[in-house]
């Protein structure tokens, strides 16, 4: 025990410091290209690395964790992953490595290659030595669902169609009629005035959409102020009634449940004024010593299944990976749908992106 330990120290030690490795592996796992740091990191040249594919390189008792994986990137579930596993080196030394991997993907969406950046670290205390070989050491950090970015992107793909695409589509008409040589004065000045019409909405239009991408407020003051801006501006656009219940004294959260809360309530809203037909909606959001709570209820025709329902699944993923919960009970009265999620108590200046 004790010389498996000093041996993965002493490994630890001399690859400390080195910069990032990179390796691109095609979809069985074969090195298809690596840098010289990832060659140091793992002891073998670049040709030997091209015959070998990273399951050859892992640890076997973190290679099952790593493979399924591996085949959740290839089926779409995750789109990037963050973990920490163990490096089996050519001279059969183990090193304790974080590895960031994305998949590549051509035009069509369909992965074509995977792409990893491998930082050697040192590895935990409790599972150095011989138990670190006899014990399942690998650690998923951190996941990317592709699924709630997906339905981000189809939103906002079915608002500029449906929508900008369409305010633009009559103004590149408007201008052709206004470049015709035969049209009369008045003419021009109709189509003239239609045409500034129409900019003026797309320019609406894009400050909506851009706000639906990331609303300004989020950063500078918070989840709160950013929920009282977007219901205002929900039912304006809508005219569905909408009552929103936050505390005074909410506060702050880390950016990652702002972010979370703030996209579940979108997608409901969007679902309440696409399909439930209801005249009104009520969020009410609660913060708890360790627990922040959300309510979306609404008093439309409901969901037919509310286990398929449109958006359901991102709004649940989201939840899901932030350790929380999400419940939806959906009756022809109308849709209730309450999503819990774990609040750290972490103070947002350390843990958001966009602050300092």
């Amino acid at each position: 025990m004790a010389d498996t330990k000093v041996q993965t120290r002493r490994s630890q030690s001399k690859l400390k410091g080195e910069e990032i490795g990179v390796s691109v592996n095609d979809l069985s796992g074969r090195f298809l290209l690596v840098n010289r740091a990832y060659c140091r990191m793992t002891g073998y040249s670049e040709r030997e690395l091209e015959s070998r594919t990273f399951q050859s390189i892992t640890h076997p008792d973190d290679l099952d964790d790593n493979r399924r994986l591996a085949r959740r990137m290839l089926a779409g579930e995750i789109s990037s992953i963050l973990y920490e596993k163990r490096y089996i080196r050519k001279e059969s030394e183990i090193i304790w490595v974080r590895n960031s991997v994305s998949m590549m993907v051509d035009a069509y969406g369909n992965p074509i290659r995977s792409v990893a950046i491998a930082e050697p670290i040192t590895a935990p205390d409790e599972l150095v030595g011989s138990r670190a070989c006899k014990m399942g050491g690998f650690r998923l950090i951190s996941k990317t669902i592709r699924r709630p970015e997906e339905e981000e992107r189809r939103r906002i793909g079915r608002e500029l169609h449906d929508s900008t695409g369409q305010l633009l589509t009559g103004l590149v008409m408007t201008l052709t009629r206004l470049q015709s040589p035969g049209s009369q004065p008045s003419d021009r000045d109709r189509l003239l005035a239609h045409a500034l019409d129409l900019a003026r909405q797309c320019s609406r239009e894009v400050r909506t959409l851009s706000y639906l991408l990331h609303p300004p407020l989020l950063d500078e003051c918070g989840l709160a102020a950013a929920l009282r801006t977007y219901a205002e501006g929900f039912r304006l656009r809508t005219g569905i009634e909408l009552k929103l219940s936050v505390p005074r004294d909410f506060g702050r959260l880390n950016y990652d449940l702002e972010i979370a809360i703030l996209r579940i309530v979108q997608e409901a809203l969007g679902n309440i004024q696409r399909h439930s037909g209801s005249p009104a909606a009520v969020i009410d959001l609660e913060r708890r010593p360790s627990q922040v709570v959300l309510v979306v209820q609404d008093w439309g025709c409901g969901l037919r299944s509310p286990s398929v329902g449109v958006g359901l699944a991102g709004m649940r993923e989201r939840a899901k990976l932030l350790g929380g919960r999400f419940n939806i009970r959906s009756t022809r009265e109308g849709t209730r749908i309450t999503v819990i999620l774990p609040c750290s108590g972490i103070h947002e200046k350390d843990t958001h992106p966009h602050r300092g």
